[in-house]
C-alpha cells in the first residue's frame, strides 16, 4: 500500500513536472491560448485519472484490511482449538497414568470392597479415555478444516496485495503516457 502510495506521487510529481515545463518553455508571448487550454485539459484528465485510481486503491486498502480482519479471526480459532487439543493431550495422559497405577495395583491383598472400588474406578477413567478420545478425533477434524480455511484466507489476501502492487504498475504507465500524449510538438527554438 506504501509502495503504490509513493508510485502515485511519483506519477503526480512527473505530471506535474511535465506540464509545469512545457509551459515554462515557451515564450509567454509565443504562448497561445489554445496550447494553455490543452494543456489544462491534459491536467484536469490526468487529475480525473488519479481521482478515479485513488477511488479504486480505497476500495481495495478496505478490501485488504476486511481480509486481514477474516484471517486474524480464523487464525485466532485455529489457535484455540490447538490450545484446546494441547489440554485434551494432557487430560488423556493423566487419565492413562491414573488406569496405569489402578491396574498396576495387586487387588489380591485388597478386600472384595477395595476392589470393586478399585474396578469401578478403573472401568469410569477407560470410560473418561473413550469420551477424551472421541472429543480428541473431533477437535482434530476441526483443527484441519479450519487450518485450510486460514490457508484460503491467506491467499485471498495475497491475491488483494498483488492486485493492489499490479493496480499502482498499471496507474504509473497510465499516467506516464497521458502526460507524454499531452506534450504538444514544439519547434527548436532558434
Amino acid at each position: 500500500m506504501k509502495l503504490f502510495l509513493g508510485r502515485m506521487l511519483v506519477v503526480v510529481a512527473v505530471a506535474a513536472t511535465c506540464v509545469g515545463t512545457s509551459v515554462a518553455q515557451d515564450n509567454p508571448k509565443e504562448t497561445s491560448a489554445k496550447e494553455i487550454v490543452a494543456e489544462l485539459r491534459l491536467t484536469r484528465q490526468l487529475v480525473e485519472s488519479l481521482r478515479n485510481e485513488l477511488v479504486r486503491v480505497q476500495v481495495l486498502a478496505v478490501q485488504i484490511r476486511t481480509q486481514q480482519e477474516t484471517v486474524a479471526n480464523v487464525q485466532g480459532r485455529l489457535d484455540t482449538i490447538r490450545a484446546e487439543l494441547h489440554s485434551g493431550d494432557e487430560r488423556l495422559a493423566q487419565i492413562r497414568d491414573r488406569v496405569s497405577k489402578l491396574e498396576a495395583r495387586d487387588s489380591s491383598k485388597l478386600e472384595d470392597g477395595e476392589q470393586d472400588r478399585i474396578q469401578s474406578d478403573l472401568k469410569e477413567a477407560k470410560g473418561e479415555i473413550e469420551r477424551e478420545q472421541t472429543k480428541m478425533d473431533l477437535l482434530r477434524s476441526e483443527e484441519s478444516q479450519v487450518a485450510a480455511e486460514v490457508q484460503t484466507q491467506k491467499a485471498r489476501l495475497d491475491q488483494l496485495m498483488t492486485r493492489l502492487d499490479q493496480l499502482g504498475a498499471e496507474s504509473i504507465k497510465t499516467s506516464a503516457a497521458q502526460s507524454k500524449a499531452g506534450e504538444p510538438n514544439r519547434s527548436p527554438q532558434d
